[in-house]
């Protein structure tokens, strides 16, 4: 690769004519302008081919799960010993080939959308498969609470567990970065259904055991953050789905505790305090999914909140006026907001949060 001081320097000594430059360098430049032009082509038409790779898919996976529950269908109405199709066939039709499809568009072809839909498609069969297997884990358990809620348990843990462990096969073998925020989810699913299983009387702090949910998550997505603190590999991808996921386990208390008071002054401060709290922390961090969820929060409790005032709507339009107005300035002066911040941190602190993009 030469420079453009290579060049300058051959017109120099005479090895290189002006003219001769001056063509070289109009032919780099249209080079460069035709590969940025084919560029610009290519990522529409990949995207495109991602849409039509989860539509052919969909169908694909879709049809073999309905003909396998027509089969299983038949079988059951002529009430055959040896049934063409097992009740739980039809999610196995949709497990399995999504696994066989993810082999070659995900660890073949590294296309990042199908990949996603293709691990949700799977994970959804995997599930579906064990709850209807569920009746020969039925009654395993004797203690505790009532028959119907000990089987809702049960079935939930069963799920959760079976999910999660299908999670981490995928992960293990694709390494999807959707999967790991399915598979936390999963696994909190599983420990919050065997705890209520063993232990009733903690439905009282469920609030707070969601809480604790969300805080470990969110470390977690820090953890992965800072493994990639530029944002260049996988690893920035993990971080995202896993703060996507924290964000509405960290924020439903202060939700939950708004949805059931009476919308007053005090409870609109609180409300305001919880989204500017949420913004500074998204700020910190470098991700819009608390900002995001906060603010989804914050319309459904004004919502909830402005049902008994005649003129409520008026409000809530004004409500979503300033928050949204607020929302895009905070997005247009991103960079410069998240600047000041970061200047106010200790410097520990900062060092383990995401760089100022350049």
């Amino acid at each position: 690769m030469y420079s453009e001081q290579d060049i300058a320097a051959a017109v120099v000594n005479g090895t290189l004519s002006a003219g001769a430059a001056s063509a070289l360098r109009d032919h780099v430049a249209m080079r460069r302008q035709q590969a940025a032009a084919s560029e610009a082509y290519a990522r529409p038409e990949r995207r495109l081919r991602d849409v039509f790779v989860i539509m052919a898919s969909l169908q694909l996976l879709l049809g073999m799960s309905a003909l396998g529950g027509l089969l299983a269908s038949w079988s059951r109405d002529l009430q055959l010993v040896l049934p063409l199709m097992p009740e739980w066939g039809p999610s196995l039709l949709l497990a399995l080939p999504a696994w066989g499809l993810a082999e070659v568009f995900t660890r073949r072809r590294r296309q990042a959308l199908p990949s996603m839909v293709l691990m949700l498609l799977f994970v959804t069969g995997v599930s579906s498969v064990s709850r209807q297997l569920l009746p020969l884990f039925y009654g395993l358990i004797d203690d505790g609470l009532d028959a119907s809620a000990r089987y809702r348990l049960v079935e939930c843990a069963i799920c959760t567990l079976l999910v999660t462990l299908a999670a981490y096969a995928h992960w293990y073998r694709f390494r999807v970065p959707l999967t790991v925020a399915i598979l936390c989810a999963s696994l909190l699913g599983c420990l919050l259904s065997l705890l209520l299983l063993w232990l009733p009387q903690a439905d009282a702090w469920l609030t707070e055991i969601v809480l604790l949910d969300g805080i470990m998550v969110f470390a977690l997505a820090l953890w992965w953050d800072r493994r990639d603190r530029r944002r260049l590999s996988r690893h920035a991808d993990v971080a995202f789905w896993l703060h996507l996921l924290a964000a509405p386990l960290l924020l439903y208390p202060a939700w939950n505790y708004l949805a059931e008071q009476t919308l007053l002054w005090p409870q609109l401060i609180l409300l305001l305090l919880l989204y500017l709290g949420a913004a500074l922390l998204s700020l910190c961090v470098d991700h819009r999914a608390l900002m995001v969820t906060a603010l989804a929060y914050v319309l459904s409790v004004l919502v909830d909140g402005l049902k008994p005032y005649p003129d409520g709507f008026y409000p809530l339009a004004l409500a979503s006026l300033l928050l949204g107005g607020l929302l895009l300035l905070l997005s247009l002066f991103w960079p410069a907001c998240r600047a000041v911040l970061l200047r106010c941190l200790p410097p520990a602190v900062r060092d383990r949060l995401p760089p100022l993009a350049p």
